[in-house]
C-alpha cells in the first residue's frame, strides 16, 4: 500500500507539474498579447496626447502674452501714454539690470519680477513660450519679436518703430534721446495711425518668420543655432496654412497670427 500510495502521489505531482508548466507558458503568451495591445493603444493615443500638449503650450503662451499686455498697458498709463522702450526687435526671457532694451528690465515692476541689483541677470518665465522651450533647449535666445514697422503714420509714410530702436541707442554709445530722427525714442500709443485691434505688437518668433520673401526682420545667421526652425504652435510641412503664431495686439488682446506672417501694416 505504501508503494502504491507513493506511486500515486508521484503521478499526481507529475501531472500538476506539467499543468503548472503549461499554465506558465500560457501566461507568457497572454503577457505578450497584452503588451502588443498596449503598444497599439499607445500608438493610437500618442498623436492625441501630442495635440493636448500643443494646446496646453499654446494656452500657457497666450496667458503669458496677456500678462505682458496688461503690464504694457499699465506702463503706458503711468508714462503719459508712451509705449515702453527703446527695445530690441527680438526679445528673450532673460533680463539684465543694465539692458534698457529688454522687456523684462523695462516692465519688471509691472510684471512682478525681481528688481535686479547692478550687474545681475534673471529669468522672466512670463517672457518664455513653453512650446518654444520644448522645441529647442537654448531658452536664452530670442523667443519673441516686436513689431518694428508700424504705419504709415501721419508723420512718416513708410512707417515707424513704435517702441524706439535699442540698436540706435547702442550705436550712439548707449545714450538715449539724442537721435535727430527720434528713432531711439518710443512713441505714444495714441499716435499710431493703425487699428490697435488688428495690428500685432509682439509675437513668438522662429527661423521661418524671416525667410523669403522676408516677412519679418531676419536674425543674424550666426545666431540661428539658438532659434527654433519652425512655428512652435503647430508645424505642418504639407499644409503650412495650419501653422500659427501667438500674437499680442496694440489693444493688448492676444490672438493667433496665421503663417506666413504678413508684413506689418
Amino acid at each position: 500500500n505504501r508503494v502504491n500510495s507513493s506511486l500515486t502521489m508521484r503521478m499526481v505531482n507529475q501531472k500538476l507539474s506539467h499543468r503548472f508548466r503549461f499554465a506558465e507558458a500560457m501566461t507568457l503568451i497572454e503577457l505578450l498579447v497584452v503588451i502588443a495591445i498596449i503598444a497599439i493603444f499607445a500608438g493610437l493615443l500618442f498623436p492625441a496626447f501630442g495635440r493636448v500638449l500643443a494646446t496646453l503650450d499654446r494656452t500657457k503662451c497666450t496667458s503669458n502674452l496677456r500678462q505682458v499686455g496688461v503690464a504694457i498697458g499699465s506702463y503706458v498709463a503711468d508714462n503719459n501714454g508712451y509705449l515702453p522702450g527703446p527695445l530690441w526687435v527680438w526679445q528673450n526671457p532673460y533680463y539684465h539690470s543694465s539692458d534698457y532694451g529688454v522687456l523684462g528690465t523695462v516692465l519688471a515692476k509691472y510684471l512682478g519680477l525681481t528688481i535686479l541689483a547692478d550687474n545681475q541677470t534673471a529669468l522672466a518665465d512670463v517672457l518664455m513660450c513653453p512650446a518654444w522651450k520644448r522645441g529647442f533647449p537654448y531658452v536664452q535666445d530670442e523667443q519673441f519679436i516686436m513689431n518694428s514697422r508700424v504705419g504709415p503714420t501721419s508723420d512718416n509714410p513708410i512707417g515707424i518703430n513704435p517702441w524706439g530702436d535699442a540698436e540706435v541707442v547702442e550705436n550712439n554709445g548707449g545714450v538715449q534721446g539724442v537721435d535727430p530722427l527720434g528713432l531711439d525714442r518710443p512713441r505714444p500709443i495714441a499716435s499710431l495711425d493703425v487699428p490697435a485691434s488688428t495690428t500685432w505688437a509682439m509675437q513668438d518668433y522662429d527661423q521661418d518668420s524671416s525667410k523669403s520673401p522676408w516677412y519679418l526682420p531676419k536674425v543674424d545667421d550666426t545666431r540661428y543655432p539658438g532659434i527654433v526652425p519652425h512655428a512652435v504652435h503647430g508645424y505642418y510641412p504639407l499644409n503650412p496654412e495650419k501653422d500659427v503664431r501667438n500674437a499680442l495686439y496694440f489693444d493688448f488682446h492676444v490672438a493667433v497670427v496665421p503663417t506666413p506672417t504678413p508684413i506689418p501694416p
